[in-house]
């Protein structure tokens, strides 16, 4: 009886480790190009910062009016908490 003889179990557990490190390799490379996807589309994506961007101001001048007096005198808070400056 050789030495090196390996059990049934133990050829089909190697085989199932085998198919889950193939499907975890898959997983991180799916992850790493979804990550270098959207590098490369960097300066299109805006995070939320806590602070003001112009360029999510309204371009048209009558729709960012306050529409209460307490607002117009800048004593008012926006949605945010913040005052017109």
């Amino acid at each position: 009886m050789p030495i090196s003889r390996e059990h049934e179990l133990l050829k089909r557990r190697f085989r199932r480790n085998l198919a889950l490190g193939g499907v975890l390799i898959l997983f991180v490379i799916l992850v790493f190009l979804m990550t270098m996807a959207k590098i490369r589309q960097g300066s299109l994506m805006q995070a939320f910062d806590h602070t003001y961007r112009a360029s999510l101001a309204p371009l048209d001048e009558s729709r960012a009016r306050p529409e209460n007096d307490s607002e117009q005198d800048g004593t008012g808070a926006g949605p945010a908490g913040e005052t017109r400056r």
